[in-house]
């Protein structure tokens, strides 16, 4: 569908003036009550041909359900979840969590505080203690879409706590501990072996000389 005039929803006028008439304008998330799904608006500016005067927009709706059914069925071990924040720290999407609720995220707001910005490492990983006392290890990527389309500011966290996180890693530290543990045991008794023997006295084996028999007596 084509508009050739302006329509009531003002948001993709100003978005198409401000991006310029030749920029396609993407919106934020929505929901739609009815459908009951969340989408984005994208807008493109249809021009004539040969003049390049602008004439109108097209619109059309993104469905975002694939998206979000995969963000939520992402589930790290235990402990480990995987979800979709804006800049500003609003969950997007999470398991058991929707735009709708506006919530904040811990893990985004910790991050801020270790590192002051998020925009001079768009991405990384820290250790960081949550608000709830537990250490989580946390792991963030910039979506790359804010420079292009503002209103996506995306930001991919998957945060774990700390002790699972690390599990795999211990056990193999461990594991080589103890082996360099049983090297060191087994160099120890070859060198203290090595150190008694050394003065052994080495004897060569001969044949004792035959011993004569006193004479018989006649």
């Amino acid at each position: 569908m084509a508009a050739t005039d302006k329509t009531t929803e003002r948001e993709y006028w100003q978005g198409l003036d401000s991006r310029g008439q030749t920029a396609i304008y993407l919106t934020d998330v929505r929901y739609d009550e009815q459908t009951r799904l969340y989408y984005i608006s994208v807008i493109r500016p249809v021009l004539q041909d040969g003049t390049g005067r602008f004439m109108g927009a097209v619109t059309a709706l993104v469905d975002l359900s694939p998206l979000f059914t995969q963000i939520s069925r992402q589930q790290i071990a235990r402990t480990g979840r995987v979800f979709l924040v804006r800049n500003d720290g609003t969950v997007i999407q999470a398991p058991g969590v929707t735009p709708s609720l506006k919530i904040k995220s811990e893990e985004c707001a910790t991050i801020r505080d270790a590192l002051g910005t998020l925009r001079g490492r768009e991405a990384g990983y820290i250790y960081a203690t949550l608000p709830h006392g537990e250490p989580n290890l946390i792991g963030f990527a910039d979506t790359g879409l804010r420079d292009a389309y503002p209103n996506l500011p995306w930001i991919v966290l998957a945060s774990q706590e700390e002790r699972e996180a690390s599990g795999p890693v211990r056990s193999m530290a461990g594991f080589a501990l103890l082996m360099m543990i049983f090297a060191l045991l087994m160099l120890t008794l070859l060198g203290t072996y090595v150190f008694l023997h050394r003065h052994q006295r080495r004897e060569d084996i001969e044949t004792p000389p035959e011993q004569k028999l006193p004479p018989v007596a006649a």
